[in-house]
């Protein structure tokens, strides 16, 4: 046995496929945890606009009465909508899709309603 240069090592190879199959679970998980996140952010993002655009609607309708309630709620087919009038602020409640959001409208009332005239 010499100086030890004609010595072979034997195995190695375990340690190789170990290291290989650690790599590709690493990626294997890195590639889920992102479809993941891709998949509850659009979710997220889809019931936030609807919430928004059920509170636009409501916006629209509570803008064009005369004499507005103060407190009430207003069932669409996505959810539920709940308000209340508190001075200058309108605090809106929609209950859609498992959750509640929750928008501030401030109550501005015209005191200048001057008219043009055009000559």
């Amino acid at each position: 046995m010499g100086n030890g240069s004609s010595t072979k090592h034997k195995g190695g190879i375990m340690l190789s496929a170990v290291f290989l199959v650690f790599i590709f679970s690493v990626l294997l998980l890195t590639a889920l945890e992102n479809h993941r996140l891709a998949t509850t952010f659009a979710i997220r993002t889809q019931k936030l606009y609807v919430a928004k655009t059920m509170k636009e609607m409501f916006w629209y309708e509570y803008l064009r009465q005369k004499d507005p309630q103060s407190s009430g709620s207003v069932a669409f087919n996505q959810g539920l909508l709940r308000y209340q009038s508190q001075s200058e602020l309108l605090r809106i409640w929609v209950d859609h899709g498992g959750g509640t959001f929750y928008f501030e409208e401030v109550l501005k009332k015209d005191k200048d309603k001057t008219v043009l005239k055009e000559n």
